[in-house]
């Protein structure tokens, strides 16, 4: 045997026992790790948000509008992780769930939350496809402990809602409320003011703002119920429907809330330990 082949042989062997131990030590740290990440994905103009509990449980909500989310998850999930626990479909549209299509295909996924409604469109049926077999199915009162100080609690659609005879699809995507400790989270797909009445609301700490900041969601009273900290707004920056709207960042600085926007600052990470809320500066 060659000198130059031992030599490369035993650089193979240094290498792979480097990688073993950064993971390892990677694998130590995370699990020393008692913050709940959200982070409010940069998609463009469309809506999804990662969150890691303290546990590791791992949530996709929506991906957006491209396969761009694809990228945008290689930069908060580590590079050997090929695992979502759940994914959340809020509701049928393009720039909700086109990008999950590609999610499901690269990475191994336990469940599947749908709303209720439908729409004939390609993306909808191919992601109905790759669900099978996955699919919960969301009623308003239903509560997820994911860890002991951890829950998700389903606050739209309520049962017996008849989606066909929704004015617009957005009313039925699904509104959930995570909660760490003392902490809460509000994602609430495209709900407009139409619907925002029938729902029982509650302060929250952060909110993901409906509609991409349409003026049609977001309501005054919707905000003097909830009372966020912090809203975070998923969109694309001189986008063709002038989100957010004047208005609704008028009612966000109204009641006090830190606006931050996709389409400026880029993916926005939110941190908790169940005391306390901060954005990733």
């Amino acid at each position: 045997m060659s000198t130059k082949f031992k030599d490369r042989i035993v650089w193979i062997i240094v290498i792979g026992l480097f990688l073993i131990t950064i993971s390892a030590w990677s694998a130590v740290f995370a699990a020393g790790d008692n913050l709940l990440k959200v982070h409010f994905l940069d998609v463009g103009q469309g809506d999804s948000a990662f969150i890691e509990l303290p546990n590791k449980y791992q949530i996709l909500i929506d991906g957006g509008p491209s396969n761009e989310v694809v990228s945008q998850l290689s930069k908060v999930m580590p590079f050997y992780d090929h695992s979502i626990d759940l994914i959340v479909a809020s509701h049928p549209q393009e720039d909700h769930i086109f990008g999950l299509i590609e999610a499901l295909k690269r990475y191994q996924v336990d469940e599947v939350m749908l709303s209720g409604a439908e729409n004939d469109i390609e993306s909808w049926s191919e992601l109905k496809r790759l669900s099978a077999g996955k699919v919960v199915t969301p009623t308003a009162g239903q509560v997820y402990n994911l860890q002991a100080d951890v829950q998700f609690k389903v606050l739209w659609p309520r049962a017996g809602l008849d989606f066909g005879n929704l004015s617009d699809v957005n009313e039925a995507s699904v509104v959930l409320r995570l909660t760490y400790g003392d902490q809460d989270f509000l994602f609430t797909g495209d709900l407009g003011t139409i619907t925002e009445p029938e729902v029982s609301w509650s302060d929250v700490e952060v909110l993901k703002v409906a509609h991409h900041g349409s003026r049609y969601a977001t309501s005054e009273e919707f905000l003097n119920k909830t009372k966020p900290e912090i809203a975070i707004i998923s969109v694309a920056k001189n986008n063709s429907y002038g989100h957010p709207t004047p208005e609704t960042l008028e009612r966000l600085k109204d009641i006090g809330a830190e606006v931050w926007q996709t389409a400026i600052s880029g993916t926005v990470t939110v941190f908790s330990d169940g005391d306390d809320v901060w954005v990733k500066k």
